[in-house]
């Protein structure tokens, strides 16, 4: 079996920085608790003040401080969601071959853009294959039995061996508003890649890396 649990990083954790280490501390007891067999943290180079820093190795520094019983695996190379879970995808792929379950760590506001794209990323390994309205139903219903009104609070969607388990990071307006337009804008890449490149610039300009 390889149960697989993915951590979503949020920025390069440099303490002290109270709201993400609960966001860690949550991720590393979920961790512990499931038992996974792997567990990939995902997060790119992002902080131009820390070049030799990426999200993911700050995170693993960070769990490797508090515990050593974990078997994960970095993903340093993505810059949006959407490169987190299919980066992921390939490491799972070509690393570990198998995949029995997926169990996704990800920022509560988000989750119902990370359910939407992991239903996509991860259908061809161990789902069925599924079309877009197949997606937007799924989401539909996990919108209906979990009500999005407790966002940002914890909340999670599932649907067979997937579960994206949202954590409260942040519950400010900016945070919320922000998520809004970008899951409108990403939740159609898969139609239009020119979008996701575009994006991705945009971000790397407004973050000052390269």
């Amino acid at each position: 079996m390889k149960n697989v649990g993915i951590i979503l990083g949020y920025g390069v954790f440099i303490p002290p920085n109270p709201e993400y280490q609960s966001y860690l501390d949550q991720a590393k007891n979920l961790i512990l608790e499931k038992g996974f067999d792997t567990t990939i943290i995902t997060g790119s180079f992002t902080n131009p003040k820390y070049p030799h820093l990426s999200e993911a190795s700050s995170i693993f520094d960070y769990f490797l401080s508090q515990s050593n019983k974990l078997n994960i695996i970095l993903e340093d190379q993505s810059l949006t969601t959407y490169q987190n879970l299919l980066f992921s995808k390939d490491i799972i792929s070509t690393r570990l071959k198998t995949l029995d379950s997926v169990f996704i760590i990800a920022d509560s506001i988000r989750v119902p853009k990370v359910f939407f794209h992991s239903l996509e990323i991860f259908s061809p390994l161990f789902l069925k294959a599924m079309t877009t309205e197949d997606r937007l139903r799924l989401l539909a219903t996990e919108s209906r039995l979990h009500d999005p009104d407790t966002l940002p609070n914890p909340i999670a969607f599932s649907f067979e061996k997937l579960t994206v388990q949202g954590i409260s990071l942040s519950n400010d307006s900016k945070s919320i508003a922000h998520q809004i337009i970008s899951s409108l804008i990403e939740s159609h890449y898969l139609e239009y890649p020119s979008l996701h490149r575009e994006f991705i610039a945009w971000r790397q300009k407004k973050w000052g890396i390269k």
